[in-house]
């Protein structure tokens, strides 16, 4: 089962429809080898999904897996988390999400060699490993999904506000706006009817795939680009409970606008603004799918 590479954001596949599979075809071995590659992509890179565009394929093809701590440790991955980063978020880059051929997150959250002492480097790499990782203990385990063809239906209920972020578009964060319940109809890689209903973070999950299918990635979904961070970022001045100082070894620390400057972004701001949303995002990091 080889890891595949997993494209990123300028990649037309992540911008295309996606084409049906013919139900007789899933039985073809190449269609049944092809989901077993991508469960060891999404795995692989600590996603918890991974779209069939974000392969190269423009099939309508998705998994996901949330698996418990014993689980994902045994599978030899830290945790499945987020699914859509490389490989649904297989740490495409590296580390968090993408996987592949494509550098992890893990290596890209570390930052480049040389920027702070190796102590703070590490104490950086091992944040960025806790944060790739939703909460399992507060979110629960979600078994392994394979879905083909699928169609889904928003539930009643208000959208709800959380973080993502993607192995297609690594080491962004985003607040994003989803149904919190979504009616999931399709076909299970056998062709075997699907009909349920997902809920919480797997509703946000499917929804992030299915956006997938149809040429659609999170920073679409956002309503104020102002909720977009980077991850490491994110992490330590957005995320709840991550305000910390600015790190002294940081030269963007010493850079503080003066009040001049403060008044003139304020002059220049354009009536009507929206304010910033709320971050509202669920235990963990955000979800990375």
């Amino acid at each position: 089962m080889p890891i595949l590479p997993i494209v990123r954001l300028g990649h037309p596949a992540l911008r295309g429809v996606a084409q049906a599979l013919v139900p007789a075809s899933l039985g073809d071995a190449a269609v049944q080898a092809l989901v077993e590659d991508m469960i060891a992509t999404m795995r692989a890179a600590r996603g918890v999904g991974l779209a069939a565009p974000q392969v190269g394929l423009p099939l309508q093809l998705f998994v996901y897996e949330l698996a418990p701590p014993a689980a994902g440790a045994a599978d030899g991955a830290d945790g499945v988390a987020d699914g859509i980063a490389d490989g649904n978020e297989p740490r495409a880059d590296g580390d968090d999400r993408e996987a592949g051929a494509q550098p992890s997150e893990a290596s890209e959250r570390s930052g480049p060699p040389g920027d702070a002492e190796p102590s703070i480097q590490a104490d950086r790499a091992e944040r960025a490993d806790r944060s790739a990782v939703p909460d399992r203990d507060a979110v629960g385990a979600i078994p392994l999904h394979v879905v083909v063809n699928p169609m889904l239906t928003p539930q009643a209920g208000e959208l709800v506000y959380d973080w993502e972020g993607c192995l297609s578009i690594p080491d962004l964060r985003g607040l994003v706006p989803r149904h919190p319940a979504v009616r999931v109809r399709g076909l299970d890689r056998q062709g075997r009817p699907l009909d349920y209903v997902a809920q919480g973070f797997e509703a946000r999950i499917v929804q992030h795939e299915f956006d997938h299918l149809n040429g659609v990635v999170f920073l679409d979904r956002m309503r104020d680009l102002r909720a977009l961070a980077f991850r490491e970022e994110w992490e330590r001045y957005m995320a709840v409970g991550a305000a910390e100082p600015p790190d002294p070894l940081d030269p963007r620390a010493h850079d503080a606008p003066d009040a001049h400057d403060a008044q003139d972004a304020h002059d220049a701001k354009p009536a009507g603004s929206p304010a910033a949303p709320a971050a509202a995002p669920a235990p963990g990091d955000p979800a990375v799918i």
